[in-house]
């Protein structure tokens, strides 16, 4: 059996759910946190670009559109 901690992909990092994410997701795996400055969730493939890089067991989406009418 392995020990081995899953790598998180949190997505929408810099608002302010994914920021209390990205202060505590690290204590159950390595956790990789972007922002929409690193990565455009408007852009299919940069979202695969980045699944495909990161490899993650588990992908964690925080990003939310809130300007809206």
């Amino acid at each position: 059996m392995s020990s081995a901690q899953p790598t998180i992909l949190l997505l929408g990092a810099g608002g302010q759910l994914g920021r209390d994410l990205a202060a505590v997701l690290p204590a159950c795996g390595p956790t990789i946190a972007l922002d929409r400055a690193g990565l455009d969730l408007g852009d299919p493939d940069a979202i695969a670009h980045a699944v495909r890089g990161v490899k993650p067991q588990f992908v964690v989406n925080a990003a939310a559109y809130t300007e809206v009418d």
